[in-house]
Order: structure tokens, then C-alpha cells, then sequence
């Protein structure tokens, strides 16, 4: 008599922030931290001068600093400036350079006005 070998179940995928660690305890709080993690926070690189780099925070570590959100006209949803580059973009109309060759990177559509990949 042949048996069945049942497969292996797939391997538990971390749910911990990628910045601090933080796991979430409940359901909800993990449906939280998945939409917190989906947002893109940019910073300037310390190294590299002009350059972006893109971090994921839950709510236990986003930072305090200032902070300025970019978002899509339609559905308002995109990354958020942290440090010199929200106080750049709060002191003119358009993003930083910087930021706005990363979005372009990223597939958004800057002119005639701001969409994300979604909506472009």
C-alpha cells in the first residue's frame, strides 16, 4: 500500500519591521504594520550626495522628524520625506531634484501633474 506524502507547508514568512524588529502581536496589529511597511520613507543619502534611499517603518519607529507626504492626485498614496528633503519640499512648489528622479525612477509621471505608477 502506497502512502501519501502530504507537502510540507510553506515556510512562515516575518511579519517583523525591516527597521526595528517590531513583530506584531495580533491580527490587526499585523494588518496595521503591513500598510505602515507598504509606505516608502525617502532620506538623503549620508554617503552618496544626491542620492535616495528608501526605508520602511512600522509605527513603533517612523520618525519624528520633520516629515512631508508626496502624493498621487489621484489616489493619494506615495512616499514620504524625511529630514532635508521635507524641509526642501515644504519651501517650494515641486519636489527635491533628487526626489524627483526617483519617482521617475519609480515610474511616476511628474507633468502635468503628479500620478503614481498606478495612475500614470
Amino acid at each position: 500500500m502506497a502512502t501519501l506524502e502530504h507537502p510540507a507547508p510553506p515556510p512562515k514568512t516575518s511579519r517583523a519591521c525591516p527597521s526595528c524588529g517590531h513583530e506584531p502581536a495580533t491580527r490587526s496589529e499585523a494588518a496595521h504594520q503591513r500598510a505602515d511597511l507598504a509606505v516608502s520613507w525617502l532620506y538623503l543619502d549620508s554617503e552618496v550626495p544626491g542620492v535616495i534611499i528608501a526605508r520602511h517603518h512600522c509605527r513603533s519607529c517612523q520618525p519624528e522628524e520633520p516629515a512631508v507626504d508626496v502624493a498621487c492626485t489621484v489616489c493619494g498614496d506615495g512616499p514620504i520625506l524625511v529630514g532635508e528633503l521635507a524641509i526642501g519640499a515644504a519651501t517650494n512648489s515641486a519636489p527635491p531634484e533628487p526626489v524627483q528622479r526617483w519617482l521617475t525612477e519609480e515610474g511616476w509621471q511628474m507633468e502635468p501633474t503628479l500620478l503614481c505608477p498606478d495612475h500614470a
